[in-house]
């Protein structure tokens, strides 16, 4: 018998992680989180307690975000539209078990694509830095 709320459940987790804003891969990796049996998505938290910055309109903020853009306002939002129409067809049991490893696997290498951007953009810096010292001695 399949869990039907943990399918949902982990459909809204992974499609969460795929919209997540990444600079440093902080959010995405230890900022997100599920509830074991897949009632609960938590954004945020000790790990990551800036996450609130990244989703809501800066302007309810004091300076210095407030009177900004926030490039990734409603983030979050965005994720779930995305994630609801996959959940309601979880919950009736209308995703079959192949579909719903599918959905797994596309938003999954849709966070994996944008963490290996964020390592190559890291090592590039991190060569940046390392000439730089270099040519400093």
């Amino acid at each position: 018998m399949r869990d039907f709320v943990y399918m949902a459940g982990n459909i809204l987790y992974i499609v969460v992680k795929s919209f997540c804003p990444v600079r440093t891969g902080n959010l995405v990796s230890n900022g997100i989180t599920m509830k074991s049996d897949g009632s609960e998505i938590y954004v945020g938290g000790d790990l990551a307690p800036y996450a609130i910055y990244t989703n809501e309109n800066w302007d309810i903020f004091a300076p210095p975000l407030q009177g900004h853009t926030n490039p990734n306002e409603r983030w979050i939002d965005k994720a779930i539209q995305e994630a609801v129409p996959l959940i309601k067809s979880a919950l009736s049991g209308g995703i079959s078990e192949e579909e719903y490893n599918n959905i797994l696997k596309k938003y999954n290498r849709q966070v994996q694509d944008t963490m290996n951007r964020v390592a190559e953009k890291s090592k590039q810096k991190a060569a940046e830095i390392i000439k730089a010292a270099r040519e400093n001695l």
